[in-house]
């Protein structure tokens, strides 16, 4: 098997030979600690149960996992990027995060997820392999159309602004919150494309090369500038140009954990519930089970961080907003 799952496997055998929170060595000589033993047990178990044959994943099957898959991925890394930018720019500025930073993260990710989605669709469905610069500008596409991002943002910020305080470093979002962040990547996608069949429509402003930043954002994310939106999606976008390519999400995974855009017990969940999507050859029922077995193990462990709940939760509900959008797109 490829060296992501032989981590796992090695991970149970390494921690009933040592004390309780004994520290493993990831890729890159990085030391963490992987203290979820117990849930991937669970996962994997649940895995095994579904998994009764490899599935194929050739024809519009495979071409619609490859593009959710990065979805997902993205999403999950946009997550994390945006936490890491409110929570320096907080500390900054003296501040405490709000009800305003988990609105500026949950907006970041779902436009970091729609863009990994968009690129992914893209290079699917070339005949040939595209190189980098065709991604680059895929998201320079995306990203310019500034006016359209920001009303759907708005539209999000609208939705959310009626329910109860968010926190995401300390509540478990609910379902509902999660459905709202996976509509913004829905609609964030489809203006997209809608602006590629009616290029007039376009404001265009060249996002290549981020300028220093505006203080207030143009894409209407609060506490985040331009500058910072920008950089997060070219950087996730930069870390999935291979897999847009070789859709080959364990080794993405992998090498992910090892750059410290995603923590190493989200990519081992992410894995697993990637081998079991992938399972369901899009089923709406098999869908449900998955994201619902998924959702309540990672919501009702002592072992997981709050902040990394939050952005696994909002990336199951993508994965199941991103079929339900691609499925009409690959087949129309």
């Amino acid at each position: 098997m490829k060296t992501f799952f032989i981590f796992l496997i090695s991970m149970f055998v390494m921690t009933s030979c040592q004390q309780n929170e004994e520290e493993i060595v990831n890729d890159g000589n990085k030391k963490a600690s992987l203290l979820i033993n117990e849930e991937l047990k669970t996962l994997s178990s649940f895995n095994d149960s579904i998994l009764q044959l490899r599935p194929q994943t050739r024809g519009f099957w495979g071409t619609l996992f490859a593009t959710v898959s990065a979805d997902i991925i993205g999403t999950k890394a946009g997550f994390e990027a945006s936490v890491g930018v409110a929570a320096y720019i907080t500390a900054a500025t003296g501040g405490t995060a709000g009800p305003i930073t988990g609105v500026a993260v949950l907006a970041s990710s779902g436009l970091i997820g729609a863009g990994a989605s968009y690129g992914a669709y893209k290079g699917c469905t070339l005949s040939c392999v595209p190189d980098d610069e065709f991604y680059d500008k895929l998201l320079n596409n995306m990203m310019s159309n500034q006016l359209s991002i920001a009303r759907n943002v708005n539209l999000f910020k609208t939705r959310v602004k009626n329910l109860a305080e968010i926190d995401i470093t300390n509540r478990i979002l609910d379902k509902e919150l999660c459905t709202i962040t996976a509509d913004l990547h829905n609609n964030i996608v489809n203006s997209t494309i809608e602006c590629e069949k009616h290029p007039t429509t376009r404001n265009n402003v060249n996002t290549y090369i981020p300028v220093e930043p505006l203080k207030k954002s143009s894409y209407e994310i609060p506490l985040f500038t331009d500058y910072e939106i920008i950089n997060m999606n070219t950087t996730t976008n930069n870390a999935l140009k291979s897999y847009y390519n070789t859709h080959d999400y364990e080794n993405t995974l992998s090498e992910m954990i090892t750059k410290n855009l995603i923590s190493i017990e989200s990519g081992n969940i992410l894995k697993l519930f990637l081998d079991a999507l992938q399972s369901s050859n899009g089923d709406e029922l098999n869908l449900d089970i998955i994201i619902n077995t998924y959702s309540k193990v990672v919501s009702e462990s002592n072992n997981i961080k709050v902040i990394d709940k939050n952005g696994l939760l909002v990336s199951f509900i993508t994965a199941k907003n991103s079929i339900n959008l691609w499925k009409e797109k690959i087949t129309n």
